[in-house]
């Protein structure tokens, strides 16, 4: 008898066997291009480079994502600059402290703005063994937040200017 089975022959390495699933892949790909996706417009990320590539085919240079998402490519520097120079911000405390999902020993700092010209080192309490327990004994410790704060105005300064210096860039290019 001549059933399915008898024509249709498995092959026997492993190449062979890979063959046939990469065919097999192929055809469920053409099978959904032909009978699915032919009516679908592009969207997503297709979308996205298609434009991109319009836009560049066009002259107008790469695109900007920033633009597109936000009006202009300056609002990011701008804001996070900003944020990182005037908000207070918090140093985790040396020491253990007893395990939990909620809280994190840390103290309070200023805004760089301030512990960056004003001594700024707050005292909280603080485990001194590595894995503490509640009831085991705790010490006060000073945190020394003035280095930091003047990392975060020196860094949020310059994304200030950069963001300025963008924003000049692109009234001059008329955009």
């Amino acid at each position: 008898m001549n059933d399915i089975r008898s024509r249709i022959r498995i092959p026997a390495t492993f190449n062979g066997r890979l063959a046939a699933i990469t065919c097999l892949g192929l055809l469920i790909r053409l099978a959904y291009l032909v009978l699915i996706a032919t009516d679908n417009p592009l969207s997503g990320d297709a979308a996205g480079y298609h434009l991109a590539a319009n836009l560049f085919a066009d002259g107008l240079g790469f695109p900007e994502p920033f633009r597109h998402y936000f009006g202009a490519i300056d609002v990011i520097p701008l804001g996070t600059g900003l944020w990182i120079a005037v908000a207070p911000f918090t140093r985790p405390l040396p020491g253990g402290a007893p395990f939990s999902f909620e809280s994190t020993p840390e103290v309070g700092c200023r805004t760089p703005l301030v512990g960056t010209f004003v001594e700024d080192r707050p005292t909280a309490d603080a485990y001194s063994t590595p894995r503490p327990q509640a009831d085991d004994p705790m010490a006060p410790t000073t945190v020394d937040c003035g280095g930091r704060a003047t990392f975060r105005l020196v860094l949020g300064t310059t994304l200030v200017i950069v963001a300025v210096g963008l924003y000049v860039i692109d009234r001059r290019r008329g955009g």
